[in-house]
C-alpha cells in the first residue's frame, strides 16, 4: 500500500534585494523585480504576495534590473532582464496576463538585474529602476551598457537610437508627460542628455553639463525634474535642464550617503518628494534613517522631515503572518527602515491615485506606508528570500533543519514543520560562508555545512575537476569524513570554499 505525503512550503518570506515595485492603479495589482529572485505579485497593495516566475527558464531572467506596466496592452507588464556579463540570457520580458506568466519577447536589449561591472559601482547603486519609458506609440529603453534604444511594436524590435558603443550606461530615463517627443536620460558618469526629438528617424541628444555628473534616478512632478543624484545629493530642473538647483542645503548628507531613489507629486500648490539613500540622509547620522519627505512650496521654500529616524515609525504590531522573529531587538536583526545601517532604498513608489500610500524598496524587501510616511510596516509576505540549494535535517534533532540559499545564507530552522503563521521561533542566521552554497549535512554532536563558490574560473580546488564532471571533495573533521559531492550544473567552474562548523547548543558558528 502507498504512503500519499502532503506538501506546504516553510515560506522562507523576506524579499532579499527588491530592484522596483509596479503599481496598476486601476485595480491595486502590484509586480515587484527582484535582483536574483524573480517576480513576485500582490492582488491587495502589498500585504499577501505570491511568486509569479512562471516561463523563467534561464538563470538570469530572474535578475531584474526594471518592470512597468504597459501604457498601451491591457493587463500587459513589461521587463528587463539579465545579467550584466551575459547578454545573451537577458532581455526584454513581456506578461500578458498581468504578470502571472513570462515570455520573452526581444534579446536585442540587454540590462543587469544584479551587480554591475567596472566602471560601474559593482554594488550598490545599481543599473536598475526607471529604465523604460512609454508615450507617442513608442516605448524607449535605457539599457545597460549599449546606450537608448526605441520600439514601435510593443518591444517586439528595438532600433538604438543614441549612445551606441557599449561604454555607455543608463542609469534612469524620464519622458516628458505634456511633450512625449521629449526624452530625457541619465547615463553614468555622463550627466544628463535631452532629446526632443525622439521620435524622429534620427533623434537628437544634446548634453545638459550642467547637471550633477552622477544621477542615479529621476522623476517627473507637473514639470519639474527631481533627481537623486548619488554622493552629489538631490536636485532639480525646473526649465527642462537649463540649470539645476541643489535641494541639499545643510540636511542632506554628501559626505557618506549615496543617493538613489526618488518619487514625489503634487499637494495644492506644494511638490511633495521623497527621496532614499543609503548610510544616512544627514551628516553623522545612522545609516537606517534612509528616507527623507522635501517639502517645496510655489515660492521655493524647502522643508525636510526625516521619515526614518526612530523605530517608533515602523508598526511592530503586524509581523508578516505573525513571524515576530522579523522584529528581533537584537542590532543584527534591524537592517531595515528605522532599524541598524544595511537598509539601502533602492526605489521609491508613491500611488498617484492615493498619494498617502506608498512603498519604499531595497536591501531588505519592501516596507509600506498608509499615511504618506508617517508610519511603516513590512510588506513581504509570501515574497521569496531566495532560492535553495539543499538541506539537511538535525539526526539529533528532528525539529532542526538547516537551508543554504543562493545569495549568502544559511538558514538556521529551529521548529521544523512547525513554522507557520503562527510561529515565533524561525530564526536565520549569517555565516561567513559566500556565494552558492551546494551541501549541509550534520553529525550527531556537530554541524557542517560545505560551501561552493560559482564562476570562479580554474577549475575546482582542491579536486581540480572540469566543468561537467563530479568533484568529490573531502574533509575530515574530528574525525568525521565529510563529503561534497555536486555535478556541475551551466557552471563552467566552481571552488571549494570551506567547512564551517556549529556547536550542539547553536551558539556559534566556526571555521
Amino acid at each position: 500500500m502507498s504512503t500519499r505525503y502532503s506538501f506546504r512550503p516553510l515560506r522562507f518570506d523576506a524579499g532579499g534585494y527588491v530592484s522596483m515595485i509596479a503599481l496598476d492603479t486601476s485595480n491595486g495589482t502590484l509586480v515587484v523585480a527582484g535582483d536574483i529572485q524573480g517576480f513576485s505579485r500582490s492582488e491587495d497593495y502589498g500585504d499577501h504576495w505570491r511568486i509569479v516566475n512562471r516561463g523563467l527558464y534561464p538563470d538570469f531572467w530572474h535578475r531584474v534590473a526594471c518592470v512597468a506596466w504597459s501604457a498601451t496592452e491591457t493587463n500587459t507588464v513589461y521587463a528587463c532582464v539579465g545579467d550584466a556579463s551575459t547578454t545573451s540570457d537577458s532581455g526584454f520580458l513581456v506578461s500578458t496576463d498581468g504578470g502571472k506568466t513570462w515570455t520573452l519577447r526581444s534579446s536585442t536589449v540587454h540590462f543587469a538585474g544584479n551587480h554591475a561591472a567596472s566602471p560601474l559601482p559593482t554594488n550598490h547603486p545599481r543599473s536598475t529602476g526607471n529604465l523604460l519609458a512609454q508615450g507617442g506609440g513608442f516605448i524607449y529603453a535605457a539599457t545597460y551598457s549599449e546606450g537608448v534604444f526605441r520600439s514601435n511594436d510593443n518591444g517586439a524590435t528595438w532600433t538604438n537610437i543614441g549612445f551606441s558603443g557599449g561604454t555607455h550606461y543608463g542609469r534612469s530615463i524620464v519622458i516628458d508627460p505634456n511633450d512625449s517627443n521629449t526624452l530625457y536620460v541619465a547615463l553614468y558618469n555622463e550627466n544628463v542628455w535631452k532629446c526632443t526629438n525622439a521620435a524622429a528617424g534620427s533623434p537628437s541628444w544634446t548634453q545638459l553639463t550642467t547637471a550633477p555628473a552622477i544621477v542615479e534616478e529621476m522623476r517627473f512632478v507637473e514639470t519639474t525634474i527631481y533627481a537623486a543624484c548619488g554622493s552629489s545629493g538631490i536636485y532639480r530642473t525646473t526649465d527642462g535642464g537649463t540649470t539645476w538647483d541643489s535641494l541639499n542645503g545643510s540636511f542632506i548628507d554628501t559626505t557618506q550617503s549615496m543617493w538613489q531613489a526618488v518619487d514625489g507629486y503634487v499637494s495644492g500648490s506644494n511638490h511633495i518628494v521623497f527621496f532614499g539613500c543609503d548610510n544616512g540622509i544627514t551628516p553623522g547620522s545612522d545609516g537606517a534613517r534612509s528616507i527623507v519627505k522635501v517639502s517645496i512650496d510655489n515660492v521655493g521654500s524647502i522643508g525636510y522631515t526625516d521619515v526614518s529616524s526612530t523605530t517608533a515609525n515602523v508598526d511592530l504590531t503586524i509581523p508578516p503572518e505573525g513571524r515576530s522573529w522579523w522584529y528581533g531587538t537584537a542590532t543584527s536583526f534591524k537592517d531595515w527602515l528605522s532599524g541598524s545601517s544595511f537598509f539601502t532604498p533602492g526605489y521609491i513608489l508613491i500611488d498617484p491615485a492615493n498619494t498617502n500610500r506608498m512603498w519604499v524598496a531595497g536591501s531588505q524587501g519592501i516596507f509600506r506606508s498608509t499615511d504618506g510616511g508617517t508610519h511603516w510596516r513590512m510588506a513581504v509576505n509570501g515574497m521569496p528570500l531566495s532560492g535553495s540549494g539543499a538541506f539537511a535535517f538535525d539526526p539529533g534533532d528532528g525539529q532542526h533543519l538547516l537551508v543554504t540559499t543562493t545569495d549568502w545564507t544559511v538558514l538556521d530552522i529551529t521548529d521544523g514543520i512547525a513554522n507557520d503563521a503562527s510561529s515565533t521561533t524561525f530564526n536565520p542566521r549569517l555565516t561567513n560562508s559566500k556565494r552558492r552554497l551546494i551541501l549541509v549535512c550534520t553529525d550527531s554532536t556537530h554541524r557542517f555545512i560545505c560551501t561552493i563558490k560559482s564562476n570562479v574560473g580554474g577549475g575546482c580546488t582542491p579536486c581540480g575537476a572540469d566543468a561537467g564532471q563530479a568533484c568529490p571533495l573531502r574533509q575530515t573533521v574530528l574525525g568525521v569524513s565529510l563529503f561534497a559531492r555536486t555535478v556541475y550544473r551551466n557552471k563552467t567552474s566552481q571552488q571549494f570554499v570551506g567547512l564551517c562548523r556549529r556547536n550542539r547548543n547553536r551558539t556559534a558558528w566556526g571555521g
